[in-house]
C-alpha cells in the first residue's frame, strides 16, 4: 500500500523542530504496517521553485528520505480528456493548477491508494469525481489509519453524535466562520433568536477538543416555501444548518441519515435545505445529491442580490400506489431509504457472520424498522449509509439495484436490508480491494489480507432493518428457506412475497 504526502504536509512537518504528534502517529502506523510513504516528483519540483535558496536546500534535504513515485502518470502527456474535462474543463494554464491536476491524477490512475494534503482547493477538485478521489487531511488520515490498522496502543475513540439545544453551542466556534461571512451579520442574529426559542441540533466534537466537528440544526415545518418554483404547504423537515469540519469519519453522511430517520419517524415525506452553492465543486452539494437531494429551485428575495438554492429530498414517490419505476436503481437513490421491490428487481439472501454483522450494522434492534432512533449519544459509524461487504461466495448474479437481505448466522435470523450500488467479482489484490472499500470499510487491512481470495466486493446502501425478525425455523415452515444459507442465494419472487406477508419487510419503505 502506498500513500502520497503532499508538499504542504512535508513542509509543515519538517519545518518544526519536533514532529507534530499527529504526523508522528501516521508515520508510526505506516512503518509498522508496511505502508510506503512516498512523494510525487511534482512536489519536489515545487520545492525547487522556492526563491529562498536556504529554505529550498533545507526542504530538499529533508524530503530526500522519502522515495519518489517512479514514472508518475501525467494527464497532459496522456491527453486524458475524460479526466481533464472533469477536473479542468477550461484547461487552465496556471502552473499551480496543472501541478494539482498531475498530483490527483496519480490517485485517479491508482498509482497510490490515497493522498494526504491540507490543500483545501486540491481536495475540492478531488470531490468533482464520483466517487471522489481519495484525499485526506492529517486528522482524517490518522483516523482512517487507526481503523485500517487497529492496534492496542493506538485505540480508536468513536465519535458521538449528540442531540442538544442550540444554547449549549458556542457561537464563536470556528465552524461558524464561513456562515457569518455568507450571511453578513444575519447569521448571528438568527442563531441567537433560535437558541432563545430552545431549538435543537445534532453535533459532534473534534477529537480531544471542545470545538465542533459538525453541526446540524433542524426545524419541523408545515408551511409553504416561497421559492421559484414555489413549494406548497406540507409537513417537512428543514435542515437549517449543516456544517462538517471534520470529514474523516463520514460524519456528513451520518447526519443526513439522522435527518432521514427523524423525518420518517415523524411521518414526513420531504426534507429540504437552502444553500449558497459554490461554483465548480461544492462539498455539501456533492454529499447530499448522493442521497437523493436535488436542486428544486431558488430564492432570490430573502437576500437581495444573492440567490439561495433550494435542495429538496423526497422519501417516497408521490401517489405511490400509481407509481411505476422506470429505473429502479436511480429511483432507489432519489427516494432513499425507500426502495423499489417490483418483480423485475432481484432479491438475494446474504449470510454474514455475527462478528462482521455487528461491526457493519451497529445497534441493529429488531424493534426498529429504521436505521437508528436513539436520541442520546450515538456512534457515527452506526448511521453510515454507504457500506461494503466482502464474500468468497461464487455467485456472479448480483448487479446494481438488486436487493440484499442479510441473514445473521448463529442467530439464524434475517436482520437488515440494502440495495446494491456496485459489485466487483474475482478480486485478489488487497490494495485494490481497500481502494474500493476505504470510504465504507469496517475491515482492517490485515483482515482483508488474510481473507481467502478471490473475493466478491459488494458496495451497497443500508436502507433499513427488517420490520420483524423471522427465525430460520419459521422460514423453513413457510417454505422460504430449506436450511441455513451457506452462501448467497437468490430469493424467488414468491418467497419474497411470503416475507412481505409475514410482516418482515416494511412496505412503507417500498415502491413499485
Amino acid at each position: 500500500m502506498r500513500i502520497i504526502l503532499d508538499t504542504n504536509i512535508l513542509i509543515y512537518r519538517e519545518q518544526l523542530s519536533e514532529t507534530p504528534p499527529d504526523i508522528g502517529e501516521i508515520l508510526q502506523i505506516a512503518s509498522s504496517n508496511n505502508v510506503q510513504i512516498i512523494i510525487h516528483p511534482i512536489s519536489k519540483q515545487e520545492i525547487q521553485s522556492c526563491i529562498n535558496d536556504e529554505v529550498k536546500e533545507i526542504n530538499l534535504s529533508k524530503i530526500a528520505s522519502y522515495p519518489l513515485l517512479a514514472n508518475p502518470p501525467d494527464p497532459y502527456l496522456a491527453n486524458d480528456a475524460p479526466f481533464l474535462d472533469i477536473i479542468d474543463p477550461d484547461r487552465s494554464a496556471r502552473f499551480n493548477d496543472k501541478n494539482d491536476n498531475i498530483l490527483l491524477y496519480a490517485i485517479y490512475k491508482s498509482a497510490a491508494s490515497l493522498l494526504i494534503t491540507n490543500d483545501k482547493k486540491l481536495r475540492k477538485k478531488a470531490d468533482k469525481f464520483d466517487p471522489a478521489l481519495s484525499t485526506y487531511n492529517i486528522d482524517e488520515a490518522l483516523e482512517y489509519f487507526k481503523i485500517l490498522f487497529p492496534s492496542a496502543c493506538l485505540p480508536v475513540t468513536p465519535l458521538g453524535i449528540m442531540h442538544t439545544q442550540m444554547y449549549n453551542v458556542t457561537l464563536s466556534d470556528p465552524i461558524f466562520d464561513t456562515l457569518k461571512e455568507d450571511y453578513s451579520g444575519e447569521f448571528e442574529r438568527w442563531f441567537a433568536e433560535k437558541a432563545g426559542e430552545g431549538r435543537w441540533c445534532y453535533i459532534t466534537k473534534l477529537p480531544g477538543t471542545d470545538q465542533l466537528g459538525s453541526i446540524m440544526i433542524y426545524k419541523d415545518e408545515e408551511e409553504p416555501i416561497p421559492c421559484i418554483p414555489p413549494l406548497q404547504r406540507k409537513r417537512r423537515l428543514k435542515i437549517a444548518t449543516l456544517k462538517v469540519k471534520y470529514n474523516g469519519m463520514r460524519i456528513g453522511e451520518a447526519l443526513i441519515s439522522v435527518a432521514l430517520n427523524r423525518a420518517l419517524k415523524n411521518g414526513y415525506d420531504e426534507i429540504y435545505l437552502t444553500h449558497f452553492t459554490e461554483p465548480e465543486s461544492d462539498r455539501l452539494v456533492n454529499l447530499i445529491t448522493k442521497h437523493g437531494f436535488y436542486l428544486h429551485g431558488y430564492d432570490d428575495q430573502k437576500y437581495p442580490g444573492k440567490k439561495e438554492d433550494i435542495y429538496l429530498k423526497k422519501l417516497c414517490p408521490e401517489n405511490k400506489a400509481a407509481f411505476r419505476s422506470a429505473n429502479p436503481y436511480e429511483d432507489d437513490i432519489l427516494y432513499y431509504p425507500s426502495y423499489c421491490d417490483n418483480p423485475e428487481v432481484r432479491k438475494f439472501i446474504v449470510p454474514i457472520q455475527p462478528e462482521y454483522h455487528d461491526r457493519l450494522f451497529l445497534n441493529v434492534d429488531s424493534r426498529q424498522s429504521l436505521l437508528l432512533e436513539h436520541e442520546g449519544e450515538n456512534i457515527v459509524e452506526g448511521y453510515a449509509i454507504l457500506k461494503a461487504y466482502l464474500t468468497r461466495a461464487p455467485t456472479h448474479q448480483i448487479r446494481p439495484g438488486d436487493i440484499i437481505i442479510f441473514y445473521k448466522s448463529r442467530e439464524s435470523t434475517l436482520s437488515t436490508i440494502g440495495v446494491v450500488d456496485q459489485v466487483n467479482y474475482g478480486e485478489t489484490d488487497t490494495d485494490k480491494i481497500m481502494d474500493m472499500i476505504q470510504k465504507r470499510t469496517v475491515y482492517s487491512y490485515l483482515e482483508v489480507e488474510k481473507m481467502g481470495k478471490p473475493l466478491t466486493v459488494i458496495l451497497f446502501r443500508h436502507n433499513t432493518n427488517v420490520k420483524r425478525r423471522i427465525s430460520l425455523n419459521e422460514m423453513k415452515s413457510k417454505g422460504i428457506l430449506n436450511g441455513p444459507p451457506q452462501s448467497i442465494i437468490h430469493l424467488t419472487e414468491d418467497k419474497y412475497q411470503k416475507l412481505l406477508g409475514e410482516g418482515v419487510i416494511d412496505e412503507n419503505l417500498t415502491f413499485d
